[in-house]
This record gives structure tokens, sequence and C-alpha cells, in this order.
């Protein structure tokens, strides 16, 4: 035995290398192999491994002493078998340990070619399974076994995701548009299209209608024709009045007059000419560009630059201004060419679409042919399982529009669709799952149709996801929003102390990284606003975390100080941030777009009661004046008699004291006022509970506990 047992370590070892070399060169040769393939060849060398090394344990022999033997005994050099020495078995342990971990990880964020099984797990999300893959490979039922093939992804390219709709004929958009504008009238089912149009008749008076419809303007003859026949049917029907209505598609202002009491004009332009129904939409619109800015004294007016574009990121040549591009070529072209905006996050797409709609409805007050712009914002909307009908009545509802005549001003080439945020969109998933997405947004183009469609391009894994998403070069622009440019900086300040402007000015000259900062338009307001406050001019190498840090920080405060009776709020600024870094961790957790319904506000707030640390009060300073007592203690709040009051007073305090803002989007949600806010917090809680040590420091660690925020996170990575 002790003679064969040089050569069965030889044996194993020779295995482990062989089925090691193997599971290398599958892992090298990846986009080849499957997972499935990897799984079993490196589980396979890490079996023959760990035999080797308990074989090795429990006999007590060196491994190496042993396999030496054999080697060196051709060339006459003995090499006798030794005891396992305590450092070799500790070494080959960890050898062990380590090849098993980066198994672990290879496996788990397996990036080679795609079996059909493994997309199957994606799409049920469900974590990947090494005993499944390995049992998938022995399988004996041939249908089972056809999950081993390679995944092949969507047959449709780039071009099959921008769909065209079904066309309307125009004497079916004509009734129906007449119906929307004149509730009265009812028309039989049946179209006659031997006279061209509809029969009914007007409710209120009793009187016959043909509606006859045309794209150009009849002959009177046939006019004349369709009364005498319209005036039969009134006799047959025993009725003393009757109504010739005459759409004419193409009709003008000169062809439309009508001396005749029993004729109606009426024309495409016309029926789809009315925006008075947009008039509480517009008015918000105005209301959004007028508002001041979240803790400053400026609106977007005051601050708003026109942004800069690229066709290609790359391009060496002058970046031109988006709002030139859009309004002298884009929206005058007349091609079914759509329009994307991408920019990383503080680059201003918000603010240009916001722009865009003011501006398209400022013309559209003295020029009747300008589009109405209808901005769209895509947050939580889970666009892969909603129809395009759907999606516009879910925007029309709060203005109390209605859906079919937005749909039809749609088709009718009398809107600009704004999608505004596709990075936000709710249950992303995979490449698959994503482009979902883009084909609902698709279904709306059309030969008139305009649509932009705006978001970070992070939100795609690689050029070619954008690619099918976004559609190439003949049926789509990709603009790339640029920073701003020194000058930008400049005019984007304009309504701010010349003093203060001179020194972000002078700054953004001289440091490279504060430029980078200030380049951002969401930013650079900040900066500016919080230049004397918080002294950023005396900061070295300012990024953007320290801005989003310093003007949250600047925000509470200044809620705390605006309001001259101090028991109109319950909390301290301390507090106040501590409850909103617990609305983003929540948002974490629930793998939430930047927005929350008014019910997981109410019920994140009260945990975040129940949870709050005794130190989390005392970290305001003397100096604020604030209340640093415990926010659970009797001595400042009544809890035992008034307890229901002091809730109430809380929820009213967080929604409207801290960074919370109503999402326009839906009746009864919150966002934070710009996602990197949030994303901020976030990111703060996870740093405090992994990293901070001082107790008077770490609120995060009991919010990432409540919220379970790093088995959320594992989960997202799995």
């Amino acid at each position: 035995m002790n003679e064969l047992l040089p050569w069965i370590f030889l044996i194993l070892f020779l295995a482990f290398c062989g089925l090691a070399g193997w599971a290398f060169v599958v892992w090298w040769k990846r986009p080849r192999y499957t997972r499935e393939r990897f799984a079993f060849v490196g589980l396979s060398s890490l079996v023959g491994l760990a035999t080797l090394y308990l074989s090795s344990f429990l006999l007590e022999k060196s491994v190496l002493t042993l396999i030496s033997h054999i080697l060196f005994q051709p060339f006459g050099i003995d090499v006798p078998a030794s005891p396992l020495s305590p450092l070799e078995a500790v070494l080959f342990g960890i050898v062990l340990l380590s090849l098993i971990d980066a198994f672990r990880k290879v496996f788990k964020h397996w990036d080679g070619q795609k079996s059909i099984a493994q997309h199957e797990q994606e799409q049920f999300r469900k974590s990947p399974d090494i005993t499944e893959d390995i049992a998938l490979l022995f399988a004996r039922d041939p249908e089972i076994r056809k999950k081993l093939q390679p995944y092949q992804g969507s047959t449709e390219t780039a071009s099959t995701v921008l769909e065209q709709p079904e066309t309307i004929a125009w004497h079916q958009l004509a009734k129906e548009l007449w119906v929307l504008r004149h509730a009265a009238y009812r028309f039989e089912n049946e179209y006659d299209p031997a006279h061209h149009g509809w029969l009914g008749e007007e409710k209120n008076i009793g009187s016959v209608v043909l509606l006859a419809c045309f794209i150009d303007s009849p002959p009177e003859s046939e006019i004349q024709e369709l009364t005498e026949y319209l005036q039969q049917v009134a006799k047959h029907r025993n009725k003393t009045q009757f109504e010739l209505i005459l759409a004419i598609k193409n009709g003008t202002e000169h062809q439309l007059e009508s001396q005749h009491a029993h004729l109606t004009y009426t024309s495409e332009a016309e029926l789809l000419g009315n925006r008075r129904i947009f008039e509480s939409y517009f008015n918000e619109i105005a209301e959004r560009v007028r508002a001041k800015l979240l803790g400053s004294d400026w609106s977007l007016q005051d601050m708003y630059e026109p942004s800069r574009y690229r066709i290609h990121k790359a391009d060496d040549a002058e970046a031109e201004k988006t709002e030139d591009f859009i309004f002298k070529k884009w929206l005058a072209e007349n091609t079914p060419r759509q329009l994307a905006v991408l920019g990383e996050y503080g680059q201003g797409k918000s603010t240009l679409s916001l722009w865009l709609c003011h501006r398209l409805i400022e013309q559209g007050q003295t020029d009747a042919t300008a589009r109405i712009p209808i901005l769209i914002e895509l947050r939580g909307k889970p666009l892969r399982s909603l129809l395009p009908k759907e999606l516009l009545a879910m925007w029309a509802e709060k203005y109390d529009i209605s859906s079919k005549e937005l749909w039809y001003l749609h088709r009718a080439g009398r809107l600009l669709l704004i999608f505004e945020g596709f990075d936000e969109i709710d249950l992303t998933g995979d490449t698959e799952a994503r482009i979902a997405h883009f084909r609902t947004l698709w279904q709306f183009n059309h030969n008139q149709a305009k649509i932009i469609i705006t978001g970070r391009p992070n939100f795609f894994l690689d050029s070619l996801e954008l690619q099918r998403a976004l559609g190439d070069t003949e049926q789509s622009y990709t603009l790339h929003l640029e920073p701003f440019d020194l000058q930008q900086i400049e005019n984007s300040l304009r309504e701010v102390k010349p003093k203060i402007c001179s020194e972000i000015i002078k700054l953004a000259k001289k440091d490279s990284k504060f430029r980078e900062v200030v380049a951002r338009p969401s930013l650079l307001y900040i900066v500016a606003l919080l230049w004397e406050t918080k002294k950023l001019s005396g900061r070295d190498h300012l990024n953007s975390a320290d801005v989003i840090g310093s003007f949250i920080e600047h925000s509470l405060q200044r809620q705390q100080t605006k309001q001259d009776d101090r028991k109109f709020m319950v909390l301290n600024s301390a507090e106040r941030q501590y409850f909103m870094m617990g609305i983003a961790a929540y948002m974490a957790a629930k793998q939430l777009p930047n927005q929350i319904d008014k019910l997981q506000l109410q019920e994140t707030v009260n945990r975040l009661v129940d949870a709050i640390p005794n130190a989390v009060s005392r970290q305001v300073t003397a100096a604020s004046q604030e209340d640093s007592r415990p926010l659970h203690s009797e001595q400042r709040l009544e809890w035992s008699t008034k307890h229901r009051e002091i809730m109430e007073s809380i929820h009213t305090d967080v929604r409207s004291c801290g960074l919370l803002v109503t999402d326009l989007s839906k009746d009864g949600m919150f966002k934070f006022a710009h996602k990197s806010y949030m994303e901020l917090l976030q990111a703060l809680a996870i740093y405090q509970s992994s990293f901070v040590t001082d107790v008077e420091q770490q609120p995060g660690k009991s919010i990432s506990n409540t919220f379970k925020l790093h088995r959320s996170y594992a989960l997202t990575e799995q």
C-alpha cells in the first residue's frame, strides 16, 4: 500500500491539473462556452484538489514529497516521503479556499456564452445554482438538454423596435373628433360610402345630421346632392330640421365659410386646434419654470443656459447648441427620425425637457402650427406592461384631458412627446426586459410623430444594446450632452453676485476637478448657493459628493431657520437628515426608483421613528438653538398622552420640511428633488453602517439594520 500511495497522489494531482487547465480554457474562451460547462469542469477540478488535500491531511503525508518521489525516481534521485507539516497544511488550505472563492465569483457573474437555461433563470430572477447546471448537462431528456444550447437573443433588430402604428381613415377620425367636441351628436355605427359619411342626430333639437367626410372641398353639385339626400332622410323620419356637416381634411378658413343655416363646415385643423384643454398643464409648466429652485432664490428662468451636444462623444468638432438643433433642424424636417438625448447625472436632461416645453407653449400662443409638448416623466412606470394608449391615459387623467383626443392629436402630428428619464423606469431587469420598455415607447412612432427620449447612457450595458433600444442613425438622432464650458458657466451665473461669479470662474480655470463639478448645471447653482454660507471657496478639489452633501446639510438647516414659530416643526435638523437618509435607504432596499408613494412613505417614517437612536438628536449644535433631547423623550414630547398627534406632526415635518417634493408625474407620489440626492444618502447609509465606528456618527447602522439594506444590495448583485 505504501508503494501505491505516491502513484495515487500523482494521479489525483495530474487529474486536478488537467481539469483546472480545462476550466481555465473554458473561462478564457468563455464567449464560446456556457456557464453549465464551466460549472462542471470547475467543480470537478476543485473536487480533485479537495480529495488530494483531505487524503494528505487524513494520512498525514506530504503531497509534495510523495509526488516528488515518483517524478525524480527515474533520475536516480530518492525523495523520501515525509509527514505533512503544519505550514504545508495551512498553505494547501489557503490555496484550496482561494480557488473555491474564485470559482464561485466567476460562476455567479458569468459573462460568457449564455445558454437558454441561464436566460430563463434570469427572466425569473433565480439565483445561479451549480447543482442545477451540472444536472442539466447529464439530463437524458432531449427536450431538457435543448436548454444547453446558446441563447441567441431576440431575432429583432433595432429597426424592428421602432414600430409603425395602424393608420386611421379620415372619415373615422372626423367622426371621433366631432363627437369629442360636440357631445350632443350621435352617429350610427355604419359608414355610408355612397354619401361619404355618417348619419345621426343632434339630441338637443332632434335634427337629422349627416357628417360627410372629404379630403378636399367637394364641388357644389355634390354638396347639393347630399343636401337633397338629407332632406329625404329627414322627411322619412318625420323630422323638420336637418344639418349637413362637411368635414374637409385639408379645408382652409376661406373654404369653410357658409351662408346656409343647414350647412356646417369643419376641418382637421379646426377639430385638432383646441389648445384650451391643455390650460392647466400649460400653467403647471409655466409655474415650474418660474418657481424657485430648491433652497435658493433663483428660478430656472434665472439660471437656464442652453446646453451643447455632440453626436459622437469622441468628436473633436465644436459642440453645437442643443436647442438650435431641435428647433431649427429636427422639428423642421419632415422625416420619422426621432431623437434621444443622453447625459450623465446633473447635465441638464430634465431641465432641457422642461425648457423645451416652455418654449413651445409660448410659441403656440402666436403660431397655430406649433406642436404641443407633452412631458411624460417615466419614473416608476412599468412600461413593458403598458400599451401606448394606457401610458397617455395615465398622463391625461391628471389634467382631465380626454386620452382619446390626446391620441388623435398625436396621430395627426400635433404633439411633441417627451419621455423623460428612461433610466428611472421600474423593473428594468436584463437586456431583453430593458428593450421591452423601449418597444412600448417606440409604438408611438409614425411618419408624423415627433418623440424625444432622455436618460443616462449607463442604463445600457454596451453600444449594441443602446442601438437596439434607441435605433440606428437612420432611425433616430442620439445627442450626447456636453458639460458647460467657462462661458456657459458664467452665463448661467448671471443672476448671482458678481463677486461670487468671478471667484467660481477663477477657481474653475485653476482647478480641473472643481471645473468638473460646476460644469454640471444641476451642481453649478448649488455651488453658487453655498459659496458664502459653506465657504466652498476655501476647499481644495471639491467633488460632486462634497457639493451635494453640503447642499443637503444647508437645505435641512435652512428649513429649520426659515420658520419664526419653532413649534411648527417637531424635528431638529439632524433628525430630519436621519429621516431623509432612512427614506433613501428604504427605496434602495425595495429597489425603487426615485419615487415613493404616500403609504410607503408613511410606513417608512413609522419604522424610522421606532428605530431612531438617541444619539441622532444630540448631533445639533448649541448655537442652532434646536432641541437636542432624544425624540422619544417625554421631557421633549408628550408621547404618553399625545402619541397620535406627535406622529402626525412628524409625518408632516418629513414631507414638507425635508428634501422630498411632490412627484407631479403621478398623484400621491413623492420623490427627492434630484436623483443624485437619493443616491448620495443611500451611499451615506451604507458607509456609516460599514465603516464608521463612532456611535454618535452612525445612524446609518440603525437604518441599514431596519431595512436589511446590506441584504437587499446582495440580492441586487446576484
